[in-house]
């Protein structure tokens, strides 16, 4: 027996060679014969030396500097979706997937291969980059392949590591048909063969890229097409037979290994069997057949839309459903509403800091505001903008206003006055209901009505319900978010789909739900309705308990709160101050969305703390609100860091299809397109961005269904979740709240010295997503572009950092190369510098260095200025509490946000926090020492 292991050798060349000149030398030994082999004419150690010589200097330098320009700004990584979360060091067990490419296949992709004047090698490769692309979503594929490097006929015969591997770049962003690709494949390939001579190691090392201990460097996925047949020993007068390997292994994610035989082309696909299933593979294998057959089929398609389904004009088309059946409902919100009043008058509803009220009490002040409103003309479909502070007048003006067979529209009273003065034109509110915050934002008009205080509109109106007639179909509220155009673009939502959200969500109703999100955030009528059409009691937390850790977690223990709405990144630091101070909650749900959740150490522990609670991921955009969600089963422990979306809810149909509008099959990425009862009407008043984002379902049964295009990519798992992967364009989501990053380029355009304007989420030292300007122009003065900003872009959409450029750096294709763009210095908007003046100061801008990602902080520099934000400042005042001992309210950071402003306020806390008996104690000590001295 024989076994070849991990040879210094190119295993398949040298292997040939050994078997053959093994066969040779035992036949004529067997027959008396001599030695049949002719001597070598050079050895392997003349080979190596001659590679020395010829690989140093300016040959060697030359070949590097190829590679080095060729894998500038590749990506690290492959991003395949994998069935198993990704081990933190690479493992090399492995697996393997046989299969076939038939003869007549074979033969059309030879001749397509000559057609185009390129190899059947690249246009094996050519296939194999496009599915690489089709699974990760990715344009920028860097595939490995080996190459022997036996260029001289004196080197052919000699057994020894001849064998080097090429890194193949391939660009995929510009849609190429398969002419197009072919000639991009062969391009790069012919230019790697004539720098194949610089050892892979060296290639490495010249690139320097980031090396991780969870993957090979350059790529992680290999193709290689073999010309040599395989070895077999042929022995006169014995019979020979291969082993198979019982231990397999992988030295990369991928690694599809090809040799032609028998007029069929066998195909022997390996893989890490820590990342995926067999069934995945074999999966995988019959979509990159499907693509070899759309090249020679359909080469004038783009690569990007060749079926991967055997029928891909029906499959998929039929959308993804839940298993259970929406009910057929003709209910509206408030009608939810008045069944839960009168099954339950006494019960809470509405709790908040200044009092409560019943469902009785509730539902008798939304009657007489309803009345009121008739009283001033307010009819059905008319729009009533909601300026108020989350309080019990949000309750009751939200009803009131349904009640009267109107529309609200809710205003976040921290936006500036001129956002909400646009706001309020573009929605056309018939009227304005405001209590003491919002008159003195919006003022006081004769459209204008108070809901508080001595002058409260309805205050003499009667209780007594009203008959206003009140369809599914109508408008219940329209809701604005940030828009591409430069102003807020306003989400027109029916009842309908609304109630099919309330039905599905109080499947399991809550006794107490809190209200955290803002007001103008469409989670916050999530919270209120849900709470307020079962049964439940809302309540609301106060604005100065909202960011403060410690106080929220009291809130939800004395309130007894069963379920939460938090967007992910407050989770994240509410877990990280519950594990400090070993809080065990109580709540029954935490059901988070708004933004891609992450699951980190503190989250695990903290629901492992706590068996009865559980945690939902949902998802959808605001133009239909949640579509489908995830319960994040099993033990928390084991959680994955990013959990899916999970399955549609009943009434909703979700499709995943690629840039063509085809459906993808599962593992592969595509836009998610929402249909069924879950959408909103579209936009206010932007009747072509509507048409461009709601487009016909032309499969649908029913006349004039409708299908949202998202801009999100997803894609489906072997168990028929949704696994979300980011956005297909520039749209961007940052705590929760969506963002268009046109709308603050809009701004920022025009401004003096700035001829254009970039905005994109970037992540600082400390690892905090954060808005960056990139500014093109001259003499811009930062400072006041800044305060521009600031006086006219709600706080969540103000850049944290500037940089200014004279030009910005373009692709080949004459695209801004935003990968380009430089990391954002995050003090270039800082005052002018001045060091800490003490101790005290110096401990606190080494908290705020470490938090905030930036070099130096002077005194005077501003917290938020230089990019914090509100759950950073929650981080502040944990690491005081937890190193100081010192409660300092998160408002304070608000009101005092500079350095020596903020410290000099936790010096006074901690004073004012010092226990006096304490110190009497403490003197009292000293002095009894002083006497025995």
């Amino acid at each position: 027996m024989a076994a070849f292991g991990p040879a210094p050798c190119d295993r398949r060349w040298s292997v040939s060679l050994l078997v053959n000149e093994l066969s040779a030398l035992y036949n004529a030994f067997v027959a008396g014969q001599p030695d049949p082999l002719p001597p070598l004419s050079v050895q392997y150690i003349d080979y190596a030396a001659w590679q020395q010589h010829h690989l140093s200097g300016d040959a060697l330098l030359h070949q590097q500097q190829y590679w080095v320009e060729q894998l500038r700004n590749a990506p690290d990584r492959l991003t395949l979706p994998t069935d198993h979360p990704h081990p933190s060091r690479q493992c090399y067990d492995g697996g393997h997937v046989a299969f076939t490419v038939n003869g007549v296949l074979l033969d059309s992709l030879k001749h397509l291969s000559q057609q185009r004047g390129c190899t059947l090698f690249m246009t094996l490769m050519a296939g194999w980059a496009v599915l690489m692309s089709r699974l990760s979503g990715q344009h920028d594929i860097v595939i490995g392949t080996p190459v022997a490097a036996r260029h001289h006929r004196e080197i052919e015969p000699l057994i020894g590591m001849f064998v080097n591997t090429l890194a193949l770049r391939v660009d995929l962003s510009d849609a190429p048909d398969t002419p197009a690709l072919l000639a991009q494949l062969k391009e790069a390939a012919l230019a790697a063969q004539q720098h194949a001579d610089v050892p892979f190691e060296q290639v490495v090392e010249a690139v320097a890229p980031r090396r991780s201990l969870a993957y090979s460097p350059l790529f992680q996925v290999m193709l290689a097409l073999h010309n040599l047949p395989d070895a077999t020993p042929a022995l006169d007068g014995v019979r020979t037979s291969a082993l198979e390997n019982d231990i397999e292994t992988s030295q990369f994610d991928l690694n599809l290994e090809l040799h032609e035989q028998d007029g069929q082309l066998n195909g022997t696909l390996y893989y890490a069997a820590a990342l995926f299933e067999r069934t995945t593979i074999e999966r995988w294998a019959a979509y990159w057949m499907r693509i070899l057959e759309g090249m020679v089929m359909s080469p004038q398609q783009t690569v990007a839309a060749l079926p991967l389904l055997e029928d891909a004009s029906v499959a998929g088309r039929t959308g993804l459903v839940s298993d259970d059946a929406a009910p057929v409902d003709d209910s509206t919100l408030h009608a939810l509403f008045e069944d839960q009043a009168a099954a339950h008058p006494e019960a809470l509803a509405v709790v908040d800091e200044n009092g409560s009220l019943t469902y009785a009490e509730l539902d008798a002040q939304a009657n007489q505001l309803a009345r009121t409103l008739l009283a001033h003309g307010v009819g059905g479909e008319d729009r009533v903008a909601l300026c108020v502070e989350r309080s019990q007048a949000m309750a009751i003006g939200v009803l009131g206003i349904l009640k009267a067979g109107a529309a609200y529209v809710p205003f976040d009273t921290r936006y500036p006055r001129e956002r909400l003065v646009t706001m309020r034109a573009d929605s056309g509110a018939a009227l304005v209901l405001v209590d003491a915050v919002g008159e003195q934002i919006l003022g006081r008009g004769a459209d204008t009505l108070l809901l508080s205080g001595e002058e409260c509109c309805y205050r003499t109106a009667s209780s007594v319900p009203i008959a206003v007639t009140v369809t599914p179909d109508q408008l219940a509220y329209v809701i604005y978010t940030s828009g591409s155009t430069g102003q807020p673009k306003g989400i027109a939502m029916p009842h309908a789909p609304l109630v099919n959200l309330m039905r599905w969500q109080n499947r399991h109703p809550a006794t107490v739900t809190s209200q955290f999100a803002a007001f103008g955030f469409d989670v916050a009528s999530q919270e209120l309705l849900s709470a307020l059409t079962s049964g439940g009691t809302l309540a609301i937390v106060p604005e100065a308990v909202r960011l403060d850790m410690p106080r929220l977690m009291a809130f939800f223990d004395q309130q007894r709160v069963e379920r939460a709405f938090l967007p992910p990144a407050l989770l994240r630091a509410l877990a990280q101050a519950g594990c400090e101070c070993g809080w065990t909650p109580a709540l029954r749900e935490v059901i988070c969305s708004g933004e891609a959740l992450r699951i980190n150490d503190d989250i695990r522990t903290l629901f492992a703390r706590a068996p009865q609670l559980q945690l939902f991921n949902q998802y959808g955009p605001a133009e239909s609100h949640v579509v489908c969600a995830a319960r994040c089963q099993e033990d928390p422990t084991q959680w994955p860091d990013l959990p899916p979306i999970g399955h549609p809810i009943p009434g909703a149909i979700l499709y995943v299809l690629d840039a063509d509008g085809q459906p993808v099959p599962p593992g592969i990425s595509g836009e998610l397109y929402i249909g069924g009862h879950s959408l909103s009407r579209g936009y206010v008043g932007l009747p072509a961005q509507t048409a461009e984002r709601f487009l016909p379902d032309v499969l649908a049964e029913q006349e004039g269904a409708r299908l949202y295009r998202t801009g999100d990519m997803v894609r489906q798992r072997s168990d028929g979740q949704l696994e979300y992967l980011g956005r297909c364009d520039h749209q961007i989501t940052l705590r929760g709240y969506r963002i268009e990053p046109g709308d603050i380029e809009s701004l920022l355009r025009g401004r003096p010295g700035v001829s254009d304007a970039l905005v994109m989420l970037r992540t600082n030292v400390g690892g905090e997503p954060q808005l960056a300007a990139y500014l093109q122009g001259d003499d811009i003065a930062l400072a006041a572009l800044q305060a521009y900003a600031m006086a006219h872009l709600p706080d969540y959409m103000v850049p944290s950092a500037w940089v200014v450029m004279t030009a910005f750096p373009m692709t080949r294709n004459g695209k801004v190369d935003r990968r380009a763009l430089p990391e954002p210095d995050m003090q270039v908007a800082a005052t002018a510098f001045e060091p800490p003046f003490d101790d005290e100061e110096q401990a606190m801008a080494m908290l705020w260095q470490r938090l905030l990602g930036v070099e130096r902080i002077g005194r005077h520099d501003d917290f938020f200025a230089l990019g914090g934000h509100s759950l950073l400042a929650v981080r502040v005042v944990a690491d005081i509490q937890q190193t100081q001992q010192v409660e300092v309210p998160v408002a304070e950071l608000f009101e005092h946000s500079t350095l020596a402003a903020f410290t000099e306020r936790v010096v006074d806390i901690s004073i004012a926090q010092f226990d006096l008996d304490e110190l009497l104690n403490m003197t009292d000590v000293e002095a009894e020492g002083d006497d025995h001295e």
